[in-house]
C-alpha cells in the first residue's frame, strides 16, 4: 500500500508533533519507537521531503511536516468518526442505498470503492445512477447524491468530499501543429471541448489570483461525457480548459497530456455527498456517507501531491482556495 494512504503512518506524524518526542508518541499509540520512526520514514519517502528534523535535539517536525499534517487532519478526524459508527451492530447493517455521482467518477475509482464497501458491509447492496438532482433526494427518490458547488442545503445533510481540480489540458501532438496558448485570450485561436453534464455548471470564465477571462474558442464542441472529452485530447483533437484532475492525472504524469494555461482554473467548486435528513437516520446511509467523504477527501490530498510533482508546490498552490 502507498504510504500516503497509510491512515496509521499519519497517525504516527499526528501523535510526533502533539507528544514532541518518538518515545512519547509511541507511547500514546502503544506501539514501538521504532514502529513510529518507520511509520514517518515511509511517509518521507513516499512525498520526497522531510517531516521530522532529525538533526536537531530533540527532533523536531519540520515546517512542510506542519503543513502537510494540517491539510490531512480532517482524514484523521472523518476515520475517528467512522471508527465510531463502525462500533454500532454492523449485523444490522443491510439495504439498498441508492446514490448518484457523475458518470466519470463511476468509471474511474467509484465502482471500486462501493466494492470496498460492499466487503465490509456484504448485506448493503447499491443502486448506482448519474446526474441525478438534489431535488430527487429531497424527495426520498434516491438515498445520496454527490454534488459540485453551491446548492440550497434545506432539509439536506451534508459531507465536505475534499477540493476537486480542474486543470486546462491538450496533448503535444495538438501543441505541437496548433501552438500552445499563453493566455486565455489566445483560446479564440484554437479548437476546445466543453463539458455541459448535469454535475457541474460549463465553465465560462478561468481565473488566476484576482485576474478574470472569458473562455471564448475559435470554434466548439460540447458534451456531457467527461470519457468522450478525453479520449478527444488524447486524440489531439482540441482543448479542455477544466478537465477534472482526477480523470487526467495518469495522462499528465505520462506525458500523453500537458497542463496549459498554467495557474488559470475555473473558479473552484466545493465537492459534496449530500443526503435528505429521512435518509440520514437510516444507518447504512450515515455509514456509508461518512466512509464515501473519507474515501474522496483522502483521493483529492492525493491527487494535491502528484500535482505538486508535476508542477511543483508553488505552481499547483494557485489551482486551490
Amino acid at each position: 500500500m502507498n504510504p500516503i494512504n497509510n491512515l496509521e503512518a499519519w497517525r504516527a506524524l499526528e501523535s510526533f508533533s502533539k507528544c514532541g518526542s518518538l518515545i512519547d508518541a509511541a507511547k500514546e499509540l502503544d506501539v514501538e519507537v521504532s514502529t513510529v520512526s518507520r511509520s514517518i520514514a515511509s511517509l518521507e519517502k513516499a512525498l520526497d521531503r522531510k517531516l521530522i528534523d532529525r538533526t536537531k535535539r530533540p527532533v523536531q517536525i519540520t515546517e512542510f511536516g506542519k503543513e502537510i499534517l494540517d491539510r490531512f487532519t480532517p482524514v484523521l478526524r472523518t476515520h475517528d468518526r467512522f471508527l465510531e459508527l463502525t462500533k454500532e451492530d454492523s449485523s444490522l447493517i443491510e439495504g439498498v442505498i441508492k446514490f448518484s455521482a457523475a458518470s466519470g467518477s463511476l468509471s474511474t475509482f467509484l465502482m471500486g470503492w462501493l466494492q470496498k464497501f460492499k466487503e465490509l458491509y456484504p448485506e448493503v447492496n447499491f443502486h448506482v445512477s448519474n446526474g441525478r438532482q438534489l431535488e430527487e433526494c429531497r424527495k426520498g427518490e434516491i438515498d445520496i447524491v454527490s454534488v459540485n458547488g453551491d446548492f440550497n442545503r434545506d432539509g439536506l445533510v451534508v459531507l465536505d468530499q475534499g477540493v476537486p481540480v480542474f486543470v486546462a489540458v491538450a496533448s503535444p501532438e495538438y501543441l505541437s501543429k496548433y501552438g500552445e496558448p499563453a493566455h486565455p485570450g489566445d483560446l479564440t485561436e484554437h479548437s476546445g471541448f466543453c463539458y455541459t453534464g448535469p454535475v457541474r455548471p460549463p465553465t465560462r470564465f478561468l481565473e488566476r489570483g484576482q485576474e478574470k477571462h472569458p473562455v471564448v474558442f475559435k470554434s466548439t464542441m460540447e458534451s456531457t461525457d467527461i470519457i468522450m472529452i478525453k479520449k478527444a485530447l488524447t486524440s489531439g483533437l482540441g482543448i479542455a480548459v477544466d478537465m477534472p484532475l482526477y480523470h487526467c492525472v495518469d495522462l499528465l504524469e505520462s506525458g500523453q497530456l500537458k497542463v496549459i494555461l498554467p495557474g488559470w482554473h475555473q473558479p473552484s467548486w466545493g465537492a459534496y455527498v449530500a443526503c435528505s435528513k429521512e435518509a440520514w437516520h437510516k444507518k447504512r446511509v450515515r455509514l456509508f456517507m461518512e466512509w464515501y467523504a473519507n474515501q474522496s477527501t483522502q483521493e483529492f490530498l492525493h491527487l494535491r501531491e502528484r500535482l505538486e510533482k508535476i508542477l511543483g508546490k508553488e505552481e499547483t498552490s494557485k489551482y486551490y482556495p
